[in-house]
């Protein structure tokens, strides 16, 4: 083998000089984009270790609120008389506060992993402020009535001194999930 020159040597050298200064150049690059995923993956898992500690801290806050619903939230037994039960007990809520029911509509029940419902579909008339007293009737804790959709404004087209107001809502009434039989 043939012994190198002073020019090739330099040649050589610059080659392996400049394959080696570009392969730090592309590692450093993957070193940095790897170092700044990594930091807001920590800063991730940082701020939901927070979020979970926090959880963890207030777990007695929520195993008295499951204990309570347990003990309280009705059971779906007949699906048709709750429904019954439902418009019944709106309707008479309303009698009292005197409000007009315009529609009324009975949904499907709905079944979810947590919870079951009954709902209806109600349009309102009556003052203001007796619709939101109807409102504040029917969301009692103890009733487990959730608004589900909720439509409010002025009839402008009424020809009386204080315009009523119309009132377009779902309500549902919460029910305590039917428990699992493993098979």
């Amino acid at each position: 083998m043939a012994r190198l020159n002073k020019k090739e040597l330099r040649l050589v050298i610059m080659f392996v000089s400049t394959i080696f200064f570009a392969l730090n150049v592309t590692a450093l690059k993957r070193y940095i984009t790897a170092l700044s995923i990594a930091r807001t993956q920590l800063a991730s898992y940082s701020s939901q270790r927070q979020e979970i500690d926090i959880l963890l801290s207030d777990h007695e806050y929520w195993e008295e609120r499951q204990r309570w619903l347990d003990a309280h939230q009705p059971v779906l037994d007949n699906p048709g008389a709750a429904q019954g039960e439902l418009i019944e007990t709106l309707q008479s809520v309303a009698r009292d506060r005197g409000i007009k029911i315009l529609e009324q509509t009975i949904m499907e029940p709905s079944i979810q992993p947590h919870f079951e419902e009954i709902s209806a579909k109600l349009k309102l008339s009556a003052r203001m402020e007796d619709i939101v007293a109807w409102l504040a009737d029917i969301q009692a804790p103890e009733r487990f009535y959730v608004i589900n959709q909720l439509s409010l404004s002025l009839d402008m087209t009424s020809k009386e001194m204080e315009l009523p107001a119309l009132c377009t809502l779902q309500v549902g009434r919460l029910y305590s999930p039917k428990p699992v039989i493993p098979q």
